[in-house]
């Protein structure tokens, strides 16, 4: 055999075994056109949970002021309510709200108006975390303090609220704003009452 020949032999081998190779797959070569983009799921489009109590916004809201220094009270108009005197020398009067259809977290604004004159005499705002019941959409907050300030009900040496306000009607406004900035309000007409320590000896605290 010559040495073309072996050459040729030779050659024509090697070309077998390349015919016989596995073709490379897309995974080998990087071609695949699989994609990791998938998303989450569970929020809303802005990213925040949609949350059990979403429902509770199909509604109205609805506000209620009342009373009550542990718990809701409901008040109604013409109800008593004490000009309490507290240790340091001030006067208060308890408010308490309750809010159905509004988030959890509220800012309460509450105001009192002496009827008679027509002047403000506490005017206070709250940010809480009401108790809430998700089941029944509706949140309340007691122990609501309104300070009173009667500077501009002062007539020579009568400054105190006692003096200038005992058994006067009052209007105790509450204006409630969530965290949805939804607003809602109510007000109840009450008699301010004096506070027992206050009266004078022989007072019944009856009224004027």
């Amino acid at each position: 055999m010559t040495v073309t020949q072996r050459w040729t032999m030779v050659m024509l081998a090697l070309w077998v075994l390349g015919c016989s190779g596995k073709n490379p797959s897309p995974a080998d070569t990087g071609g695949g056109s699989g994609s990791g983009s998938g998303t989450g799921s569970g929020t809303t489009g802005n990213g925040t949970s949609s949350g059990p109590g979403a429902g509770c916004f199909s509604v109205d809201p609805a506000v209620e002021v009342g009373t009550g220094e542990r718990e809701f009270v409901t008040l109604e108009d013409g109800q008593g309510v004490t000009m309490v005197h507290g240790p340091q020398g001030g006067w208060h009067m308890l408010g308490s709200m309750q809010a159905a259809h509004m988030t959890e977290i509220v800012a309460a604004h509450f105001v009192i108006t002496h009827l008679p004159t027509g002047v403000v005499v506490a005017d206070n705002t709250y940010r809480v975390a009401t108790v809430y019941d998700e089941d029944n959409c509706m949140g309340y907050y007691p122990g609501m303090y309104g300070y009173l300030y009667v500077e501009d009900l002062a007539s020579g040496d009568l400054d105190t609220p006692p003096e200038l306000m005992a058994y006067d009607e009052v209007q105790f406004c509450m204006t409630v704003t969530d965290q949805e900035e939804r607003e809602e309000h109510d007000c109840r007409t009450v008699v301010a009452l004096p506070d027992p320590i206050d009266l004078e000896p022989g007072d019944t605290g009856a009224g004027r």
